[in-house]
């Protein structure tokens, strides 16, 4: 009989000891239940102690009934709590993967994988804060909607996948991409337009420029794009993104692959609206 019981003491210790390990690792995690589980880390180190306590006092002495009782709630109570820590852990881990999960997906574009408006948003004003020169640099495809027209909207959503993993090929790691809607794009790019942005919007216009193939067809689509510098052409996001915007259509409209912004463009856009 003492054996049996110091063998059950023995296991719910074990598995009280192994519960330690998930319950630490729950209760680093930033939630509200925080504190709750690092009192009941707490709580389970005391646990152990009153378990070894107790197994020690049935060394060498006979066991009653209910010494051997409480040796049964003693393995029982080990094994709750190694299964409820454990189960709570994976819980919790499957939680945070599905939360993350829906997370990427508000923020990158369903089709292309790429950042949405708000990720863009984010890291302008970062760019912003640093007050480091960078260049933001706004992408429009040419005849894209003949594509969807002639060709149908599949075709034209796999030239919006194999335009944006092209850019993507060629960017620097701290560059990014950005899909705001239809066939129009965003770039910000570390550096001033003379010493990388002319460089990078050659490179993006020979990267598109290539030919896509389609269902045995081969397609070829341009791209208009449109710089606007930090800080010479705007000191916020939103004078950055207009004048880009403005430099694209210029770009567009004068059949060139970029244009850097200039305060003249303005006067020709409002030209061409009258």
């Amino acid at each position: 009989m003492t054996s049996l019981a110091q063998a059950l003491i023995a296991i719910g210790l074990v598995l009280l000891l192994l519960s330690l390990k998930p319950t630490f690792a729950i209760s680093q995690l930033p939630t509200e239940q925080q504190k709750g589980w690092r009192i009941l880390f707490m709580l389970i180190c005391c646990f152990v102690l009153g378990y070894l306590s107790f197994l020690f006092m049935l060394m060498n002495q006979a066991i009653t009934p209910l010494e051997m009782v409480v040796a049964w709630v003693f393995c029982g109570g080990g094994a709750f709590v190694y299964l409820i820590t454990r189960m709570s852990q994976k819980t919790i881990h499957l939680l945070i993967i599905n939360a993350n999960t829906n997370l990427h997906r508000a923020h990158h574009d369903e089709l292309t994988l790429l950042p949405k408006r708000q990720l863009l948003y984010q890291a302008m004003d970062q760019h912003i804060q640093a007050n480091k020169p960078f260049c933001c640099m706004m992408l429009d495809l040419n005849d894209f909607k003949q594509i969807n027209d002639r060709l149908g909207h599949d075709c034209g959503d796999w030239v919006l996948i194999s335009v944006a993993k092209r850019i993507q090929s060629i960017m620097p790691k701290d560059a990014m991409v950005s899909r705001l809607g239809g066939d129009e794009l965003a770039v910000i790019i570390n550096g001033r337009y003379s010493e990388c942005g002319e460089d990078m919007a050659k490179d993006i216009q020979l990267s598109v420029s290539q030919a896509i193939s389609y269902n045995e067809e081969s397609l070829t689509i341009g791209v208009s794009i449109g710089i606007a510098e930090f800080p010479l052409q705007g000191q916020t996001r939103e004078q950055l993104l207009k004048q880009a915007d403005i430099a694209m259509y210029h770009a567009k409209r004068n059949k060139k692959a970029y244009a850097l912004y200039q305060q003249t463009f303005e006067v020709e856009l409002e030209k061409n609206d009258a």
